[in-house]
């Protein structure tokens, strides 16, 4: 406490210290561009772009901030001023992952517009971009993280019997589903 009485502290989640290593590995290598559709398959205004991927701060809460000029941007500006990003899921999902300390947690969000000229940019199909990309880059950062326990025609495992709250998938995934 300072003479100006009670300051707050907003609240903080973390994601697990191995998933943003692999992440920041897989944002320097573009590896994960890979996994984005080609040619005519990607959307005609995202043709000629190439996404990038940022291991960066997003500020997280419960407020859509829908301007530059109010006061939930003002405070996230001055409170938060090092986030690369704004969303309103990735703090809960962290919350929520921080009572199991054996499961990793890596938010992973697609930026499919900026607070200034978002109707714009949903007018181009951004979100559908946003979370193609998205995707991309998360699937790399788990293929990096496949246990060597299993080997390569296993089927996918969301759950090993011997410890259940770590993620164990095999090295090389079907290109097809699985059939029972």
């Amino acid at each position: 406490m300072d003479e100006g009485g009670f300051k707050s502290r907003p609240g903080q989640g973390t994601s697990t210290y191995a998933l943003i290593q692999a992440a920041l590995r897989e944002a320097r290598s573009n590896n994960w561009l890979r996994r984005l559709p080609r040619g005519p398959n990607r959307p005609k205004a995202f043709r000629k772009s190439t996404p990038e991927a940022f291991v960066q701060p997003i500020a997280a809460g419960e407020k859509v901030v829908a301007e530059t000029r109010s006061t939930i941007y003002e405070f996230i500006r001055s409170t938060y001023n090092d986030a690369y990003a704004v969303e309103m899921e990735g703090l809960g999902f962290l919350f929520a992952t921080y009572a199991y300390p054996d499961m990793g947690s890596l938010v992973v969000r697609g930026i499919s517009d900026l607070i200034a000229g978002k109707a714009t940019a949903d007018a181009t199909g951004s979100h559908e971009w946003a979370s193609t990309t998205a995707s991309a880059f998360a699937f790399q950062v788990l293929s990096t993280l496949i246990s060597p326990s299993h080997p390569p025609d296993d089927p996918p495992v969301a759950l090993a019997p011997t410890t259940p709250s770590r993620l164990h998938l095999p090295k090389k995934l079907p290109r097809q589903p699985v059939e029972e």
